[in-house]
């Protein structure tokens, strides 16, 4: 008996810190920073089709950057729910389809930053 309460405490103890190492911000996610996958390379006149929001419009009549990506991420952590927005490429960025990068989804001004497999911003 004594021996199964010290493993079920051990084993609650491992998933309780499991889940507090879990709320880590490793890419900036509180400033709006999501993983995603470029679908789509234009410009600012291209003819590309999203779902949610296009920033195109946000940039103004001039805007800084003269290519555009639709770029698909995950929805509240789901790999079941995408959403799809354009967004700026930095005008010395080269991105092409399926390239994998991350979008700012609380602020249309900042352009995409690539990024590999593993998370990381090369």
């Amino acid at each position: 008996m004594i021996k199964s309460l010290t493993w079920v405490s051990l084993l609650l103890a491992l998933l309780a810190s499991g889940c507090a190492s879990m709320d880590t911000d490793t890419y900036g996610r509180k400033e709006g920073w999501r993983r995603a996958r470029v679908v789509e390379v234009g410009g600012i006149e291209s003819p590309m089709k999203t779902l949610q929001t296009d920033c195109r419009s946000e940039l103004g009549p001039n805007p800084p950057y003269t290519r555009f990506a639709v770029v698909s991420y995950n929805v509240r952590g789901s790999p079941r729910n995408k959403a799809r927005r354009i967004s700026a490429i930095p005008n010395d960025l080269d991105l092409q389809a399926d390239d994998l990068v991350f979008v700012n989804i609380q602020n249309c001004l900042a352009p995409l930053r690539k990024r590999d497999a593993l998370g990381n911003t090369p």
